[in-house]
């Protein structure tokens, strides 16, 4: 039987000899994406922003297009931008150790560093990447500030707000228990997360089914289809809408996490009007659910929380406050690449 020091370095293990090598041979294809996604993006958004409010049958909130233009155009470059300063600087370290590899980097930024050149000679170059280090590590930190400010929302939300009964729940953000229990006579598992081991590696996989949360006072329609779906041991996540669970460790084969029939299940969720009455059968007469309302990179919904896990609401809290101390270890780690290309730049400079 497998001890509990080594079902916890099983995750480790496998960062580190799988998912690390996997996102250093797949770094130079993101930055490109990522360099792309700058250029068009935004404009494509806009676009998108100008088509939706012309073809609105309503007039169009000026605050709103306004709100949605900024993104659009301000927000959405700089998130961008601070996305890419990590990467650039892994690539910009390992080609400095090759010049040719550095040669063919250069001639990659051709339409950045030609205007930099023109402007401010050889240095531009090194400028570059100096005050784009140093925007990342402000960018990056200011982020992960926000998201700790929610996150620790969260956190006190699930502590304060009171648990409802199902039977009398009204519509808004509730913390329900109970029981999970299939809509259809599937024995399977309701929600399950794995790895498949296939010709071409290893592949994450999610398969989630809308269920029955019953807490003995009655029945609610839960469906988190549209969630994230992660392990126990990884708790950071951006994610507004999460699904937490348990890993299990199997012989023989990669963890996986399950939502199992008859589990008991902490759900802290926006109970919804089922309008369509998508959910509305025989034996479920309530045209109410509890699902993640639809949020889109234009239309932003900050504060809907959507967070189902088959653990204890304790262990939950207990484990999501390490979560964050974990995160922001990462963060520093970041800031510390970013800051390590602007000192790149600056040494060049010099």
């Amino acid at each position: 039987m497998k001890t509990k020091k080594q079902r916890s370095l099983k995750p480790i293990i496998f960062d580190l000899f799988v998912v690390l090598p996997l996102v250093l041979l797949f770094l130079p294809l993101v930055y490109v994406l990522a360099f792309m996604m700058l250029l068009f993006l935004p404009f494509v958004c806009t676009v998108a922003t100008i088509i939706d409010a012309r073809n609105s049958p309503e007039p169009a909130d000026v605050k709103e297009v306004f709100t949605k233009l900024f993104i659009a155009l301000v927000v959405l470059p700089l998130g961008i931008l601070a996305f890419m300063v990590p990467i650039r600087a892994v690539l910009v370290g390992a080609a400095s150790l090759y010049p040719p590899a550095m040669e063919v980097f250069n001639e990659m930024h051709t339409v950045i560093y030609v205007p930099l050149k023109f402007m401010f000679g050889d240095m531009g170059i090194y400028w570059l990447d100096f005050w784009w280090g140093t925007y990342g590590v402000f960018a990056i930190f200011l982020l992960a500030l926000m998201d700790s400010i929610r996150r620790n929302m969260l956190v006190t939300q699930i502590s304060i707000l009171p648990t409802a009964t199902i039977g009398s729940v009204a519509v808004g953000l509730a913390e329900l228990k109970g029981k999970a229990v299939p809509i259809d006579d599937d024995t399977g598992p309701i929600i399950r997360s794995w790895l498949q081991q296939g010709d071409n590696g290893v592949s994450p996989q999610t398969r989630i089914k809308p269920f029955y949360m019953d807490d003995g006072t009655g029945r609610i329609v839960v469906d988190a289809t549209s969630c994230s779906v992660n392990s126990e041991s990884q708790l950071f996540d951006i994610n507004l809408h999460q699904v937490h669970l348990k890993t299990h460790y199997m012989d023989k084969s990669l963890p996986e996490s399950r939502l199992m029939a008859g589990d008991d299940v902490f759900l802290l969720g926006t109970v919804q009007i089922d309008r369509e009455r998508k959910y509305h059968t025989e034996t479920y007469q309530r045209n109410i659910v509890v699902k993640p309302q639809q949020s889109s990179l234009l239309r932003l919904n900050y504060f809907d929380l959507f967070f189902l896990s088959n653990q204890s609401e304790e262990k939950l809290l207990q484990k999501f406050r390490a979560s964050i101390k974990r995160g922001w270890g990462f963060i520093v780690f970041l800031m510390i690449i970013c800051a390590w290309l602007a000192i790149y730049g600056m040494i060049n400079i010099q």
